[in-house]
């Protein structure tokens, strides 16, 4: 067997595990490439010597000590061992995500049995895998990086005269006027309504990008020169360029749109267009923690949302896999869920519940003690009276049920909120006590 995980989870290199993301990835690939890690470069050496890996159950920890106490990298390790193994391990998005499976390379699809263990949220993963958002202050730093580009490009042709297609800053200038364009593009979109946004059919993305001269063929173009910049950002990030021209970014944010074209021009077609939306929507503020706020200027998302997870179930069909199994206990009803992934599923089996009938009782309270509401609205659930009803309720519940009790709060602030005020409340009652009791005795 062989368990895969992310570099993040995996990598021991001094510099590159503490990086993060795209970075991380494009650090590695570019050590890599020049034989620049001492773990990568000892890696086929190990496999040879130590066959017998795989053959006991393992997991990432174990990899991970693996190469700080051997050397080799764990990552490339579980990479090198995916390719001969009876069952591989691995979390959804390497398999959904197109761009994770293609890096799944000297794994048979053909004929394979693919189990999705804990299949509840499947639907989900496979709709978010196939949509994206493109937040106009991502688009703000990715026209950034392609000037990076151009300047990186002008300094390595003035010190090393390279005629490089991947060194010519014209190929980065064009890139940088394209996304400035998108850019203005999506700024003059009439939105009349905040809350409705601008919404059209998915078809609609196709004619919004050929105004720009974005099309399927003129999107192989864009990918090169992205993944070529990829590349060149994270020589300027090690310093590969010398002389004080270096990439500012950590993180390069144009893979964002590079992963955006993959999703629109899949395949080369437009037939998939039909199940998707195209919105555009304004806010005030910004919403993601990944990029600067500028302040005082709303901020616009264009977004592509799927509608039809089983696009992406559609894809191991043509692989050939053998089987699909998906696994949970909270699948039901299956129809639906055979017709939201787009597989007709003849093997089915349904177990019943281990709790009997005479176990369960589901009920709403809708007021406390004192009969005050429980509403835990927005409005409501900060209010002093609500925490102080839940709480009694909670504790009324507490003395007559046994063995104790599992509580969902509506999120992990409002938890720790009403538990900071219970504790606070018995704090002040306690002291509260003490006093009256000192008075006594006095």
């Amino acid at each position: 067997m062989a368990v895969l995980g992310s570099r993040e989870q995996m990598c021991i290199h001094e510099e590159v595990s503490k990086l993060r993301g795209k970075a991380q990835n494009n650090g590695c690939h570019y050590l890599c490439k020049k034989r620049m890690c001492r773990h990568n470069n000892i890696v086929t050496d190990y496999m040879k010597n130590n066959t017998e890996l795989g053959s006991e159950p393992f997991d990432i920890e174990d990899l991970v000590n693996i190469g700080r106490t051997k050397g080799p990298c764990p990552y490339y390790i579980s990479r090198e061992l995916s390719k001969s193994v009876d069952i591989l391990f691995a979390p959804y998005n390497y398999l959904i995500d197109p761009g994770n499976r293609r890096s799944l390379t000297g794994i048979s699809w053909d004929n394979a049995v693919l189990i999705f263990d804990e299949a509840h949220n499947l639907e989900s993963i496979c709709a978010d895998a196939a949509s994206f958002d493109l937040l106009t202050s991502n688009l703000t730093s990715c026209i950034t990086e392609a000037q990076e580009c151009i300047q990186l490009c002008s300094f390595k042709r003035s010190i090393e005269n390279s005629a490089e297609k991947q060194f010519d800053p014209e190929n980065y200038a064009i890139l940088k006027a394209l996304l400035m364009a998108l850019e203005k593009k999506i700024g003059e979109l009439v939105i009349d309504s905040k809350e409705l946004g601008y919404t059209k059919p998915g078809s609609y993305i196709y004619e919004f990008l050929s105004e720009l001269n974005i099309t399927s063929e003129t999107s192989k173009k864009l990918i090169e020169t992205i993944d070529s910049a990829s590349l060149l950002l994270e020589e300027g990030n090690s310093g590969e360029t010398k002389a004080g021209v270096k990439a500012k970014s950590t993180v390069s944010r144009l893979e964002t749109i590079r992963d955006m074209l993959d999703i629109i021009f899949k395949g080369g077609g437009q037939n998939h267009a039909k199940y998707y939306s195209f919105h555009v929507n304004e806010s005030s503020r910004q919403t993601s923690g990944d990029s600067l706020q500028v302040f005082g200027k709303a901020s616009r998302t264009l977004s592509w949302w799927c509608f039809n997870p089983g696009l992406a179930m559609e894809e191991f069909l043509k692989l050939g896999v053998r089987s699909i199994i998906l696994t949970s206990g909270t699948l039901s009803p299956l129809d639906s869920l055979a017709m939201e992934l787009n597989l007709e599923f003849p093997v089915r089996l349904e177990n019943p519940h281990v709790i009997s009938q005479d176990q369960i009782w589901v009920g709403v309270v809708p007021v406390g003690p004192s009969g005050h509401p429980l509403n835990s609205s927005y409005r409501t659930r900060e209010t002093v009276k609500y925490k102080q009803e839940l709480g009694t309720v909670i504790v009324n519940f507490a003395r007559i049920v046994p063995d104790g009790l599992l509580v969902f709060f509506p999120s992990y602030s409002m938890m720790d909120k009403c538990i900071d005020y219970w504790k606070n409340r018995w704090m002040i009652a306690q002291y509260g006590r003490e006093c009256a009791s000192i008075s006594s005795q006095l």
